[in-house]
């Protein structure tokens, strides 16, 4: 397989941007809306982490195999993102998961540091994932450097 490190620098800034977009921008974004009651609010919350962890999964697997073609990346970082996506999606979300369907139900709770830690890991995500974009770059810089030392020959 023939992979490009661009490929894998665009796959790793698009799950970031995802990760923005659908945790940190829209989620809080939908509370804020007048005409939405709480349990619609939590419902359309629910459907959007659902595709969300979808989209996130696909993005980590294709991430994952990408990097996996192009040799010689440091895996630490990488698997740190997706140890984060591992540990909110199979951790963190069946609790929230729980919770939120109790207070569809009705239920009143006490305050809860579950969303607190899922926003904490989501932005460490989302921090490792822009770093590994970013970094990337010096990786693409380097593959440049060699092939043009061997197109000089």
């Amino acid at each position: 397989m023939n992979i490009r490190p661009v490929t894998v620098q665009g796959l790793a800034g698009l799950w970031a941007g995802v990760a923005l977009g659908g945790s940190l921008v829209a989620a809080p974004a939908k509370f804020q809306s007048a005409l939405l009651t709480l349990p619609v609010a939590l419902d359309v919350g629910r459907v959007q982490f659902f595709w969300l962890g979808v989209t996130e999964a696909v993005l980590g697997v294709a991430f994952l195999v990408g990097l996996v073609a192009l040799r010689g990346v440091r895996w630490r970082w990488p698997l740190f993102a997706v140890g984060i996506l591992a540990v909110q999606r199979l951790g963190i979300m069946p609790f929230l998961d729980a919770r939120t369907l109790r207070v569809i139900a009705g239920e009143t709770l006490p305050p809860s540091s579950l969303h607190l830690g899922f926003v904490v890991l989501e932005v460490a995500k989302f921090l490792v994932l822009c770093g590994i974009a970013l970094g990337l770059l010096g990786f693409v810089r380097e593959q440049l450097v060699r092939n043009k030392e061997v197109l000089a020959r």
